[in-house]
């Protein structure tokens, strides 16, 4: 007996993978940069805070706005007064609710 439609699936499910991870490859999607430093156990503390000096008008890298801008062009959003902008890398936002099914 011949599985001819299984046997099928499984190798349309790997070109479809092979084609997934290649696509990845080019995008550049693997890259992560806390991976080659040898820090993933510490991505959210230097994420947070990188992110946050960059987006920080009156962060260390002298540029003033200009990250924010950048960023806030990127994202669509033109609403936030530039002159008012500040940086809060994290709040509290109240107690996380888990979905009851």
């Amino acid at each position: 007996m011949t599985y001819t439609n299984e046997k099928k699936l499984i190798k349309d499910a790997k070109r479809i993978i092979a084609h997934h991870n290649e696509v990845s490859r080019l995008k550049g999607e693997n890259f992560n940069v806390f991976s080659i430093l040898n820090m993933e156990h510490k991505e959210n503390g230097t994420h947070s805070a990188l992110l946050g000096e960059l987006l920080n008008p009156k962060g260390s890298h002298l540029k003033g706005d200009l990250f924010l801008q950048l960023f806030l062009q990127t994202v669509g959003n033109d609403t936030i007064n530039l002159d008012k902008a500040s940086v809060v890398l994290e709040k509290y936002i109240g107690r996380r609710m888990m979905p009851t099914y």
